[in-house]
Formats: structure tokens, sequence, C-alpha cells
């Protein structure tokens, strides 16, 4: 049996940031939205407070953003794609503590003790 195995240098960094940009829109249109009862489960279960403030890596056009940012949470958002970054900008645009950055979690510069939770929902890295 032969397994595949894909290169995760940083060379490729810039391509992996785009992989995905010519099917961004439709992404953004099939994509199944997460229930608001999965939601507030998870928000339960994390014992998050209302006034948290999350640090979500590889937010896409936004999908789990909006309902984290419809229940008031604080986000910074990353996502190193550009076009899916500025669908999320668009989408979230009516949320005034929701941060999109175009940049992945490797490139970043975290600041320590910035953030209550972390979220990386239906995000992976190759």
């Amino acid at each position: 049996m032969k397994y595949w195995k894909m290169d995760i240098s940083n060379k490729d960094l810039a391509v992996k940031k785009t992989w995905y940009s010519s099917v961004a829109k439709t992404y953004q249109q099939i994509r199944p939205k997460y229930p608001q009862i999965l939601i507030d489960r998870v928000v339960e279960l994390a014992k998050m407070p209302d006034s948290a403030t999350i640090l979500e890596i590889g937010c896409g056009p936004g999908t789990a953003t909006l309902p984290f940012a419809k229940l008031g949470f604080n986000l910074t958002s990353l996502e190193p794609n550009p076009d899916f970054c500025q669908l999320a900008r668009e989408n979230c645009r009516q949320y005034t503590k929701v941060e999109i950055i175009n940049s992945s979690f490797e490139e970043w510069a975290l600041a320590a003790n910035n953030f209550d939770g972390i979220l990386a929902a239906t995000s992976c890295y190759f």
C-alpha cells in the first residue's frame, strides 16, 4: 500500500495560502453552517465568559466566526488565504469585536496571555 505524503516545508507556504482561492465563493455557498446548539454547547463546555477573547485559527470565510461573533465574543481570526480572508471580512463587517487577519498561525506574532480560548473549526494543516 502506498501512502501519499506532502512536503510541509516553509517554501511551500506561499503556494498553500492560495490552494483553494479558485473555489472560495463556492466553498462559502455550499459549506454547511454550524448549528447554534453546537456553538452554545461549545461555549458551555469551555465555560467561556460573555467577555471572552477568542483566537480563531483558519477561519476560512467565517463559517464558525459568525456564530461566535453573534454571541458578542471578541475574536481575532487568522486566515492565510487572501480570498477567504476577504470573504470573512465581508461576512463579519458588522461585528466590531471581530478582527480578521490575513496570516497563517505560523507567521503570526502571538501575544502571550491575550486569549481566553482558541477555536479551530474544521481547519487543518497539511
